[in-house]
């Protein structure tokens, strides 16, 4: 109970009291009290509960000079205001109680402290985002020329839940950017965070902190770019109720469920008759484009979803009401975001590799628009006086076209010149719009 932020309100009366009315019949020692609260944590009466009634009648049997009688009572639920408070502040260590110190992290916490500061001053956006991935609840269209599967064998395209990254102000609730990672494994990497993480500070500016858990959202990749970028990180490993965007995604899959076609549910296998369509095309017994969206419609209605819950109103009782976008647009035109650092652009670039010159161009193979390794080629005249020489390109393989790459020195760390990418990754039969 120690670890429990106090709830009364001793504050508010002139004798630190806080009590109102009539006296109190019974009171109880700290040391009975105590004991009536590990009383109560072992009454398993429901998954985040115990019994107060049963946990009551117990100690007062065991107890007998407190003289409780419940038969005298209009009924058996009718305790002590003490007992109910103690048991009451109880209740949050119920995880605790049950699953050790890793459930106290996911139980014990008090509404009303996420969109503040320590201090308690409300969080203007721009101070902290949280960061989070999540699997899309319906099936997306790929056309993938590379094969490799039985649906791309056969129709040349690939059906997937592919990840959806998202970054959210938690002082608003706006999502000023998040990407849609598309790999054959329908995973995503530490690279591709970071990736995320460069844009997000490069189109919008750099927040002051990060809300992060475990897993590649702690990789070397992303800790370097958060060091070099001066984010502070949060850490939420084995915490998701500390990060808010987790509520977000509750509203989102919502929306979405209204637009998009070939839902598979928000649960698993939640719509049985869709989700036994998604296994028959993944499996290649039936084409996917005649009962799933293409990417562009899929990052259609992603974007639809998402502008839908930017401009939506929220309503809290801890924080009261206002609209995502509206409070994301009046704190940061009074206190705009630190703008990227100026080296950080190219020093920071989702891809950088170190290859030789040969015969005036640099070659690198890193994941393309849809997470497929392919070769880019960068040339530049310049590289004519460099052949033989270890240079390290810094690019972004999603970048506008034409893709152009920073040069750099690997010793010095010294940046050289520009080259330019010599074969468009659109050849294939990728989208235009994916280009």
């Amino acid at each position: 109970m120690a670890i429990l932020p106090d709830h009364s309100l001793n504050a508010f009366s002139a004798d630190g009291s806080g009590r109102r009315g009539r006296p109190r019949q019974i009171d109880l020692t700290d040391d009975l009290k105590r004991e009536l609260a590990s009383l109560y944590l072992s009454t398993n009466a429901t998954r985040k509960s115990g019994s107060m009634t049963i946990a009551w009648d117990l100690f007062t049997q065991a107890h007998p000079e407190i003289a409780w009688d419940k038969m005298a009572r209009s009924s058996k639920h009718t305790l002590p205001a003490v007992a109910r408070e103690v048991m009451k502040n109880a209740r949050p260590l119920v995880g605790f109680h049950r699953g050790g110190e890793r459930k106290l992290r996911e139980l014990a916490y008090q509404p009303g402290l996420l969109r503040r500061n320590p201090d308690g001053s409300p969080l203007r956006a721009g101070q902290r985002a949280s960061w989070d991935d999540a699997t899309i609840n319906f099936g997306v269209v790929v056309p993938w020329p590379w094969r490799g599967d039985a649906c791309a064998d056969k129709y040349g395209v690939r059906l997937g839940r592919f990840q959806l990254l998202v970054c959210h102000d938690d002082a608003s609730s706006f999502i000023p950017t998040w990407s849609y990672v598309i790999r054959f494994e329908q995973s995503y990497r530490g690279e591709d965070v970071a990736a995320a993480m460069i844009r997000t500070s490069r189109d919008v500016g750099c927040f002051e902190n990060y809300v992060l858990e475990g897993g590649v959202w702690k990789s070397n990749r992303v800790q370097a770019v958060l060091n070099h970028l001066r984010i502070g990180h949060i850490d939420a490993q084995g915490r998701p109720q500390c990060k808010l965007v987790e509520k977000f995604f509750g509203k989102l899959w919502t929306v979405i469920s209204a637009l998009a076609k070939g839902h598979v549910g928000r649960y698993q296998a939640e719509d049985k008759a869709t989700s036994e369509l998604y296994v028959a095309c993944r499996q290649g017994r039936k084409d996917p484009r005649k009962y799933f969206p293409m990417l562009s419609e899929a990052t259609d209605i992603i974007t639809r979803a998402i502008d839908y819950c930017n401009h939506d109103r929220w309503e809290s009782r801890e924080y009261g009401k206002w609209v995502p976008a509206d409070v994301w647009a009046r704190d940061t035109a009074s206190h705009p975001l630190r703008p990227m650092p100026a080296d950080a652009e190219w020093l920071m670039a989702p891809a950088v590799v170190t290859r030789k010159v040969t015969k005036a161009a640099l070659r690198a193979t890193v994941p393309g628009p849809l997470g497929v390794s392919q070769r880019y080629t960068f040339s530049a005249p310049w590289l004519v006086a460099e052949e033989g020489r270890e240079l390290t390109l810094h690019f972004d393989p999603l970048g506008e076209w034409p893709l152009r790459a920073m040069v750099s020195d690997p010793k010095t760390g010294k940046f050289l010149d520009m080259a330019d990418c010599a074969n468009p990754v659109a050849m294939g039969g990728i989208e235009d719009d994916m280009s």
